[in-house]
């Protein structure tokens, strides 16, 4: 089987200036009844110098995110319009009263993306009759000068599908006394014709929803209690490989993307707030037998990895995208790999096979060699860029934790996670610093320029007696059993 990878409605308002100095939001999602589009109210306080911009964010390389939008308006709370202005393809600046309360409306037109697009494309509002899903980051216009935790108060307003779901509590409206604006534009908002499954790990919730196939009359190859307990057996294994289970809440929502293929499917993934959002093709199905595992285990187990690494041990906010992919995608990777053996999801016959394609990949790729600045300018513009952190690191985390000598990488990066001091703030010379301390000079070296110029260090090297690597035609030529 083939399979491919790829990544206006004016409602009254209770908005109150609050008495500290905590801003507060309201945000309103529907949609029209006549047209379809989705309907979008913010309620915000305009910035104190009497303009305001509102924007989405810079996310996956999105551009021409206003060509959607229909029946841009901000008014003030009695009614009365407010002048504003495009600003670039994905901003506008509202001039107002300084410190005055706007609402803020838009329709997001109906597109086919959904049936049509592929890729990134389903990063993009998907708004047709039978599904809106809006992400934050590409569907919400926010105010650029709320740069503290502010409060947000979220309601669903009428709409004509059967359910609705969004990444902070399910399915209700909701109140919350502390968002950050990352956690809002990395929301998901959904509206359609969805199946709902719950399953509890270690006594917290876990939600699943499948829309339904659009194509009338057909179903999917599985069905979502199999998607359920794959996503609840997954979630158990990295909540107990880290041993968290500070989670009050998550989602993992799948949709269809595409239409029906002859041959082979198509599929891609994101990891959003308290949310994995799956794009699967019509005809998906669940490998659970393949050689390398199932893509489809193999993709909800990477992007909820990413929940620690890329997300509680995270870049800089100012880190060009793809400079540091080669930990936040290839480290994800791989331990991907290790959780899934340890879980006994994925044998080690299947781990072994997996690591041999990514050396593979590695040394196929023309791009092989890349420097990380390379690899950020080229990250959404080349596939073979795009691709060459998650091989590289993939590879550079199974070389790293085979030459540690008083640790291993997975206590290492718990050390990371308990110190709490790394969301944010990962960058490539501390992490050289805080592995130092367990490597031979000559490793940290070889580490140093496999991770920076794509050199390939000696694996005969490796300090394990788990593996016999090759290096050569392959990564590993045999391991031993019970190796984990």
């Amino acid at each position: 089987m083939r399979y491919f990878f790829v990544w206006f409605l004016l409602t009254a308002s209770s908005f109150a200036a609050a008495t500290t100095h905590q801003q507060h939001l309201e945000l309103q999602i529907g949609t029209e009844p006549h047209s379809g589009s989705a309907l979008v109210n913010i309620t915000f306080q305009g910035d104190a110098d009497g303009t305001t911009e509102l924007e989405f964010s810079r996310w996956a390389g999105l551009e021409n995110l206003s060509d959607h939008l229909r029946g841009v308006q901000a008014s003030y709370l009695d009614g009365s319009i407010i002048e504003l202005n495009q600003d670039g393809d994905d901003g506008w600046l509202v001039d107002h009263d300084p410190n005055a309360t706007i609402s803020f409306q838009y329709q997001i037109a109906s597109n086919s993306l959904q049936r049509e697009g592929e890729g990134q494309a389903y990063f993009r509002p998907l708004v047709s009759a039978e599904m809106i899903h809006l992400i934050g980051h590409s569907a919400l216009l926010l105010p650029s000068h709320y740069k503290q935790d502010f409060s947000l108060k979220f309601t669903w307003l009428p709409h004509s599908h059967t359910a609705a779901f969004n990444s902070f509590v399910g399915a209700n409206d909701f109140k919350k006394d502390s968002v950050s604006m990352s956690e809002l534009r990395g929301a998901l908002f959904v509206m359609g014709d969805i199946q709902i499954e719950q399953r509890e790990v270690a006594g917290q919730p876990l939600y699943i929803t499948l829309q339904r196939r659009p194509d009338e009359g057909l179903d999917w190859n599985f069905n979502i209690a199999l998607l359920a307990d794959l996503a609840a057996s997954i979630t158990q294994a990295e909540r107990d490989f880290f041993g968290d289970y500070d989670f009050p809440f998550y989602w993992v929502s799948a949709i269809s993307a595409g239409q029906a293929m002859s041959e082979g499917y198509m599929f891609s993934g994101t990891l959003l707030h308290n949310n994995f959002a799956l794009f699967l093709n019509p005809s998906t199905i669940f490998e659970l037998n393949e050689p390398n595992g199932s893509p489809i285990v193999n993709l909800l187990a990477h992007e909820m990895m990413h929940v620690w690494i890329g997300s509680r041990i995270s870049p800089e906010l100012s880190t060009p995208v793809g400079e540091l992919a080669w930990f936040t995608e290839g480290f994800t990777n791989y331990l991907t790999n290790k959780v899934l053996v340890h879980a006994e999801i994925l044998s080690q016959e299947q781990y072994v096979t997996v690591m041999n394609e990514a050396f593979t990949a590695l040394i196929e790729n023309p791009a092989k060699n890349a420097s990380n600045e390379d690899i950020a300018e080229k990250f959404w513009s080349d596939f073979d860029h795009q691709m060459l952190p998650y091989q590289r690191g993939h590879l550079v985390a199974f070389y790293l934790d085979h030459s540690l000598r008083s640790t291993n990488l997975e206590s290492l990066i718990k050390t990371w996670l308990a110190d709490g001091t790394w969301n944010q703030a990962f960058t490539l010379e501390r992490f050289l610093a805080s592995v130092k301390p367990h490597l031979a000079p000559a490793n940290l070296e070889q580490l140093k320029n496999f991770i920076e110029q794509g050199s390939l260090p000696s694996w005969t090297s490796l300090q394990t007696s788990c593996f016999k690597p090759d290096g050569e035609k392959k990564l590993i030529q045999s391991a031993q059993e019970n190796c984990f």
